[in-house]
């Protein structure tokens, strides 16, 4: 009865996440491709998924992976059947944001402890709370995806700049189904952009 009764509480809670994605494909006007996390690796610096979706299914070197959230990471890796993606608790995967009320744009990491938009100039107008979304002046992400909110703004002793913490909306340590979005901009960017990521 305890397992019956386990089971039953698990499908509630997995019918619940794709009901949720199943309305994110409904109202997009992208390519969905769903999947499966079939592995994590949430270590302190080197987030990662390994998901079941391939170049069979789609996937390619380059597109987001999302939930109905927002930003979950990026695909740099692909098999026939497989997909591994870098999270955005990764220390190798930076991307281009910005602020939804200001527009201001930053490059945002992950610090081993926090997403922090670094480098942020003072005289920027950001504000606790603030929404944060990918930049389209990202060769990787064309155009906004919501990522987080700023948590804190930390200023720094000295210089001219601030480090802003980043409470992201994706759940790393939760996430279970999912969905590539299947977009790449130009393959020649694409090179450029992939070749400084992995060797940051």
């Amino acid at each position: 009865m305890m397992l019956h009764l386990s089971r039953l509480r698990e499908y509630g809670i997995v019918n619940d996440d794709l009901k949720s994605l199943l309305a994110l494909k409904d109202s997009s006007k992208f390519p969905l491709i769903p999947a499966t996390i079939v592995s994590k690796s949430l270590s302190k610096s080197q987030g990662t998924i390994t998901i079941n979706a391939g170049k069979n299914q789609g996937a390619k070197v380059g597109m987001p992976v999302i939930t109905d959230k927002g930003l979950l990471g990026i695909i740099y890796n692909t098999s026939d059947n497989y997909s591994i993606a870098r999270t955005l608790n990764n220390v190798d995967l930076k991307v281009t944001v910005k602020s939804e009320r200001t527009r201001e744009n930053a490059m945002m990491k992950w610090n081993g402890d926090w997403l922090v938009m670094v480098n942020v100039p003072k005289t920027y107008d950001l504000k606790k709370g603030d929404r944060i979304v990918t930049s389209e002046i990202s060769s990787i992400i064309p155009f906004p995806l919501p990522v987080g909110v700023v948590y804190e703004i930390g200023n720094v002793e000295k210089g001219i700049f601030n480090e802003v913490k980043v409470q992201p909306f994706v759940d790393f340590q939760k996430v279970e189904n999912l969905f590539i979005l299947g977009i790449v901009k130009s393959k020649e960017i694409d090179k450029i952009e992939f070749n400084f990521l992995n060797k940051q």
